[in-house]
């Protein structure tokens, strides 16, 4: 039973017209390419638990060589990749909250080149058009800046720093016993002395960084956009954040992040993730019945699309009713295309539970009323975990699938095109299979990877559990 690709990503090669194609499956990083199909690099983080293991156990050596095997439940899995906009390097989250940044070298071989733990676990990633800054937000609703290439004399004076910070800030009791007399009061200082002991202090991070903004809520998505100014001659920077409390928040970019320019408001339910179409539109979905489509620079709704009711139709042919359907939108993906000779942009979403990708033309808004934009339903073999832009100069892209079900395929590749006519409206999506047939060698790379059904259950679906739960006053009417 192969293990799921929770995770793709797509890179240009630097040397020829060739694409990248990198997969997160379980604890391994895969890289390849389309064309010649051949995988290039794997990297495993369970070698770094091998390390850490020899580390910890060097002072007692076994009297033979024994061939020890790391347990599938202590196997870190990557939660979260993403490539630089100049496609050298690659930044990836481990489930230990490591940030690990990866070279793509001359060959579009993996060099591991950093590694460093953030106090809690990272949720969104991206990394800046500069090129030498890494964007994350963490579950806590902290977003942090870090280089993309740390020197070791930067790391070096913030780990002083932290040290330093740490040996002035000595626990010191406000009395002694030369000034308390009564016995509770003695009690209540020698209290204070023991607590010293035991109550943990919110460390420093030892290496560079620096905190962006924060929300009061658990985050759950943050991206970053470089617009031009009206005038032209300058570009600034935008920090789109969304959170668990329905707020998505517009702030301006670094070294201004503290400045709130706005936000977005008109979601009820959790806001689960966001999606850029284009420079002005930004798309958003979660738990509500609809997919929100903004002009987010005015923080003005243009419409909601009505997705619940192709989730209703896509579960009908399961035996499900209106009633078992929650909504739970887990990934979004703009595709631009060409639609009868215009620039459109197409939104592709896919939903924990439902076996179907839902496409539909977030351009048709700036013309149509929301109930006239049409849904695309496109019925698919097993559960879509992953998108993925696969060429950026044509309308294609790739899906990854839960490939535990029997017959069914990791990897798929689809393209839009015109479909004037059809059913489906003014587009239509074809499946490529000359394409399915490059990606057969990441999928065949994944046979040596375990897979625990219970862990890889929570780390592939696990959106549906930001959906609050109704109060006793909301489920008793008296």
């Amino acid at each position: 039973m192969p293990h799921p690709f929770q995770c793709i990503a797509y890179a240009k090669s630097g040397n020829d017209s060739a694409s990248i194609l990198l997969a997160a499956c379980g604890h391994k990083l895969l890289s390849t390419t389309a064309s010649p199909n051949a995988l290039i690099s794997s990297w495993s983080a369970a070698n770094t638990i091998d390390a850490s293991a020899n580390d910890d156990d060097h002072a007692e050596q076994p009297k033979k060589k024994q061939k020890t095997e790391v347990p599938v439940q202590s196997l870190l899995n990557i939660i979260k990749l993403t490539i630089s906009p100049d496609s050298r390097h690659v930044v990836a989250v481990t489930e230990d909250k490591h940030v690990r940044v990866f070279a793509l070298d001359q060959k579009n071989t993996l060099l591991e080149l950093s590694e460093r733990i953030l106090p809690k676990r990272p949720c969104a990633l991206q990394v800046l058009p500069d090129n030498r800054t890494i964007l994350v937000g963490d579950k806590f609703g902290d977003v942090y800046s870090l280089p993309l290439l740390p020197s070791a004399e930067e790391d070096a004076a913030a780990a002083a720093a932290k040290a330093e910070k740490q040996a002035a800030k000595t626990f010191k009791p406000s009395a002694s016993n030369l000034t308390v007399h009564s016995k509770r009061n003695l009690e209540s200082l020698e209290s204070q002395m023991r607590q010293r002991q035991f109550t943990p202090r919110k460390e420093a991070l030892a290496f560079v960084h620096q905190l962006l903004l924060g929300h009061v809520s658990m985050l759950t998505d943050a991206l970053f956009i470089q617009t031009q100014t009206l005038q032209g001659n300058r570009s600034r920077g935008y920090i789109i954040t969304a959170d668990r409390d329905e707020h998505i928040r517009i702030s301006r970019g670094p070294p201004q992040s503290h400045i709130i320019e706005g936000f977005c408001l008109g979601h009820t339910n959790f806001i689960s993730k966001l999606c850029l179409a284009g420079t002005d539109t930004l798309v958003s979905g979660g738990g509500d019945d609809w997919i929100g489509v903004w002009d987010w620079k005015s923080f003005s709704l243009r419409g909601k699309v009505n997705i619940r009711s192709a989730i209703v139709r896509a579960l009908a042919t399961e035996g499900k009713t209106a009633d078992d359907v929650q909504v739970a939108v887990s990934n979004l993906l703009s595709v631009p295309a060409v639609i009868s000779g215009k620039p459109s942009e197409i939104v592709v979403a896919i939903c924990e539970g439902v076996k179907a990708l839902f496409v539909f033309d977030s351009s048709e808004l700036l013309i149509k009323k929301e109930e006239s934009v049409e849904v695309t339903t496109l019925p698919l073999e097993a559960q879509p975990v992953d998108l993925m832009r696969f060429d950026s100069d044509r309308a294609f892209f790739v899906v990854s699938l839960d490939q535990r079900e029997e017959g069914s395929s990791g990897l798929k590749a689809y393209s839009i095109a015109a479909g004037a006519g059809t059913a489906d409206g003014d587009f239509s999506i074809v499946s490529c299979n000359g394409v399915d047939a490059k990606l057969r060698t990441l999928c065949e790379a994944t046979a040596d990877v375990p897979v625990d059904d219970k862990k890889t259950n929570g780390l592939l679906y696990s959106i549906a559990n930001l959906r609050k739960r109704g109060g006793w006053d909301q489920d008793n009417d008296g």
